[in-house]
């Protein structure tokens, strides 16, 4: 009479392995795939004058930098740009920061955009060590500009690039202030 009790404990066991593999399996496809963005174009910018500067790894990374003309800048926002994006979607983004006279620094990460690419780096939603470096080196070339170096700075990111903001800005007693729209990060890099 044990032998149906057995049975039925067997089959709970099936099932339980049966759904932690299924689990398992979904789960990493949601991590492992970039889920669609939809993020819109935005065409090249003739006001922003072409910057270029190098990462820690060697690589150029590529972007605008727009300067107030007709006012006194009021200090620097570095922009950081979602997943799919790139340098030309600033001025969207920071239209308020740039008509209250803030300067606008956009670059495009490793692998997007203009930028120079790593070879076997695939960006994914999910913020690495490499936007952190990205956005560091941006500051760093701040820093190392005359002109630059004096202004207040702030940094402003979305998505993936807000998280960088974060993190970067939490490495940089410099930073004066971070905004971010729909940041989020992951916790090693953190």
């Amino acid at each position: 009479m044990i032998w149906p009790l057995g049975v039925i404990i067997g089959l709970i066991a099936i099932a339980e392995v049966a759904a932690n593999w299924w689990a398992v399996r979904v789960i990493f496809s949601v991590i492992d795939t970039a889920p669609p963005f939809n993020v819109e174009p935005h065409p090249p910018n003739e006001a922003g004058k072409p910057i270029s500067f190098p990462t820690t790894h060697g690589l150029t990374l590529r972007g605008s930098l727009y300067r107030q003309t007709d006012q006194p800048s009021r200090g620097l926002i570095i922009f950081c740009h979602e997943l799919g994006g790139n340098h030309w979607s600033a001025l969207s983004y920071c239209e308020g920061l740039w008509e209250a006279g803030f300067d606008i620094l956009a670059f495009d990460f490793r692998n997007q955009g203009e930028s120079d690419a790593l070879p076997g780096y695939e960006p994914l939603h999910w913020l690495t060590c490499y936007e952190v470096q990205d956005v560091l080196s941006a500051i760093r070339f701040v820093r190392q500009d005359d002109q630059l170096a004096r202004m207040p700075l702030g940094l402003f990111g979305i998505s993936r690039g807000g998280g960088a903001a974060l993190a970067a800005g939490a490495l940089t007693p410099s930073v004066r202030c971070v905004a971010c729209e729909g940041a989020f990060a992951m916790e090693d890099v953190v």
